[in-house]
Order: structure tokens, then C-alpha cells, then sequence
């Protein structure tokens, strides 16, 4: 079989496999009640966002938000090579196979790349031209500096397997990137970028001549295949997450488990155990601070008048999530063996939502009238 057949077929597997899940919940009514209306309203609201750009964009933002906000659009992903734990035998005996289809994966992974940083560059390009007066040149730029970016971060997940290292470098990459289309003319970054891009090319096409990585991209391989699968897992409110903490040192937080409140009772017994729970849980953590670090940031860079609307949906979504929290733990099968009234069940529901929630609504809510009374 040819090698270009091969990759395809490989491609077509991979496709086939990864639109199973999506399948298993985008149903008829999903269809029907949100993604086609969404495909018809999109274009009037892009429409009107040329039109009326400044009730989509605050006209005070700076463009180092935007270039952030899309340099985080662009920072997920891997570049593939389509490698199954059943090739790590058979393809290594077939060297030319295998580095052909490294390349071919390396040429559909660029090309990917491309598509998904010219969609989102459509996408924000009534901000970048109306807002921040950019030329078409300097859109051109732009999307090479991004996409240099892309492929730098692409090349640090590739190369670096340890996830402490990793975390490092693609902070200092970030940053990097940043300054970069900060601090320089359009022009200047451009070439920057173009000179990157050819470099980490040619980088990675030395690397696909050898086998100094094949175990790191097959393990890549087996998450990206199961990357939909696991994502619909972890929104899944029916699944149970669990966080798998091994270590023999006790967490920082109660590592001594000292009492939270001095006046005890039952209520306030129950009320503790969720708090540390909570607190030594690391989904739970994870998922909070997205969810207020992305509120927050939403608040910042959005219109006024929808700075308040993400303010009202963030206190009702906050402790409503709190409240779903609080009622998950309490049907934990210790309160079968140490049962407790309904009203002493709600009166903690109630406590536990009031301080989780509360101080993330506090800081949204300074940082509503810093925008407000400041900027």
C-alpha cells in the first residue's frame, strides 16, 4: 500500500472514531434547537459586529488582551503522527513508512493549524480593523506570528514529556510572544515570526527521521484520539470525578484538620467536611478557578452593558454550581450510616453555597466598579 493511502486511511479511522461521542450527544434535538440556529444567527451577528463593533469590544481595551485572548485560542493541540501502540513493533521494522507518516502528519497538522488560526483572525477581524485600525499587512503578520507561536507550542509539547517543564516553557513562550507583538512593529514580528516558522519546520522534520520520540507521540496519539470522549466524561454530571492523590505528604490546606468553627454542631460538623472537601479536592479547585478567571476576564474586556449581563449569569450560574456541589456531597454514603434531618441538610446546603460563592462574587463585583468608577 502506498504511503499516502496509508496516512489517509489512518486519517479517516481517527475522524471515524473521534465522531462517535460527539454523535452519542449531538441528537436531532441538539441539532435542531442549537447548532442550526447558531449557524443562521451567526452571520447577522458578525453583520452587525462590523457595523456596531463597539457593543462587542470595549474601544479602551488594550490589544495585548486580544492578542492574549488569541494566543490562548491557539495554545491547545499536538502534532500528529497517527502512531498506534500496535505499530511500535511493525512500523519500526518499516522505517520509511513511518517517517513518511510522521511528515504527512506533520503537513495535516500545519495545515490545521492554519485553518483554525484564519478562523479565529475572521472571527475578531472586525475588532482588529475597526478598533485597533490594523491594515490587511498587518493582519497578514499577525496570523504568521500566531501561527510561529502555535507552532513553538507545538513543539514544546512534543519534545518535553515531563509536565513541570512543560508548564514552564510554555509560560515563558508565552510571554515571549507577547513582548514580541507588544513591544515591535507589525512588520518586525511578521519576519520574526516567518523565520521561527521555518525553523521549527525544518526542527521537526529532523526529528521525524528518528525514534528519540515514538513513545511520547504514540502516547499523544491514544489522547487526542480520546480527546472528545474524555471531554464529554468530564462535563458529565452523572460521571463521578475523582481526584487520585498519592502523595505521602498531607495537603497544605487543614493538613492538620483544625477546627473551622469553634461554636460545634451538627449543621456546622457537616458544613466543615464539605468546606476541606472542597478545598482538597483538585477538580473541584480547577473548575472554580476557571470559572471566576474566565468571568473575570470576560468582565474586563467586554462593553459595559455586557459586563453587567456576564455579572448577573456568573452570581446565578456561581450559586447554582455551589448549590449542585453542596447536594452531590451530600448524597455521599456516609450520610446513609450518619443520617441527618432534610431541614439540617438544607440549612448546609445553603451555608456551603453562601461561602463558596460569595467571595468570587465579591471580586467580580470590585472588579465591575474599578471598570466602572476607574476606567
Amino acid at each position: 500500500m502506498p504511503d499516502i493511502q496509508f496516512f489517509l486511511r489512518r486519517l479517516v479511522q481517527d475522524v471515524q472514531e473521534q465522531m462517535t461521542p460527539i454523535r452519542s450527544i449531538l441528537d436531532w434535538s441538539v441539532l435542531l434547537y442549537i447548532v442550526i440556529p447558531l449557524m443562521i444567527v451567526f452571520p447577522f451577528f458578525y453583520r452587525d459586529a462590523w457595523e456596531n463593533v463597539h457593543l462587542y469590544w470595549g474601544s479602551d481595551v488594550p490589544f495585548i488582551f486580544l492578542c492574549g485572548l488569541v494566543l490562548l485560542a491557539v495554545s491547545r493541540g499536538h502534532i500528529r503522527t497517527y502512531l498506534w501502540e500496535a505499530d511500535l513493533i511493525y512500523l519500526l521494522q518499516e522505517k520509511r513508512l513511518l517517517s513518511h507518516l510522521k511528515g504527512y502528519g506533520l503537513i495535516y497538522s500545519l495545515l490545521m493549524a492554519i485553518v483554525r488560526i484564519l478562523l479565529i483572525v475572521f472571527i475578531a477581524l472586525p475588532v482588529l480593523t475597526l478598533i485597533y485600525g490594523m491594515e490587511y499587512l498587518d493582519i497578514l503578520n499577525f496570523i504568521i506570528i500566531v501561527e510561529a507561536y502555535h507552532v513553538t507550542i507545538l513543539t514544546v509539547k512534543k519534545t518535553i514529556s515531563k509536565k513541570i517543564w512543560k508548564w514552564m516553557f510554555t509560560a515563558v513562550v508565552f510571554i515571549t510572544y507577547i513582548s514580541i507583538i507588544d513591544f515591535l512593529h507589525s512588520s518586525v514580528y511578521g519576519l520574526i515570526g516567518l523565520i521561527s516558522l521555518v525553523a521549527l519546520i525544518l526542527v521537526h522534520l529532523n526529528l521525524d527521521k528518528t525514534n528519540r520520540l515514538l513513545l511520547n507521540e504514540i502516547r499523544v496519539e491514544h489522547e487526542e484520539r480520546s480527546k472528545y470522549a474524555r471531554l464529554i466524561l468530564k462535563h458529565s454530571m452523572e460521571v463521578e470525578k475523582t481526584s487520585h492523590n498519592y502523595s505521602k505528604k498531607p495537603g497544605f490546606l487543614f493538613r492538620h484538620s483544625d477546627r473551622l468553627f469553634k461554636n460545634r454542631s451538627r449543621e456546622k460538623g457537616v458544613l466543615e467536611l464539605q468546606l476541606k472537601a472542597f478545598l482538597r479536592d483538585r477538580n473541584y479547585i480547577i473548575s472554580y478557578a476557571q470559572l471566576v478567571g474566565f468571568t473575570c476576564f470576560a468582565i474586563i474586556i467586554a462593553p459595559f452593558w455586557v459586563k453587567i449581563i456576564i455579572y448577573g449569569s456568573f452570581i446565578f450560574f456561581i450559586r447554582y454550581w455551589s448549590g449542585m456541589i453542596s447536594r452531590k456531597m451530600l448524597t455521599n454514603r456516609f450520610f446513609q450510616v450518619v443520617p441527618l434531618e432534610k431541614t439540617k441538610l438544607v440549612t448546609v446546603e445553603a451555608e456551603f453555597k453562601k461561602r463558596i460563592s460569595y467571595p468570587s462574587i465579591i471580586l467580580t463585583s470590585v472588579i465591575v466598579l474599578y471598570v466602572y468608577f476607574i476606567v
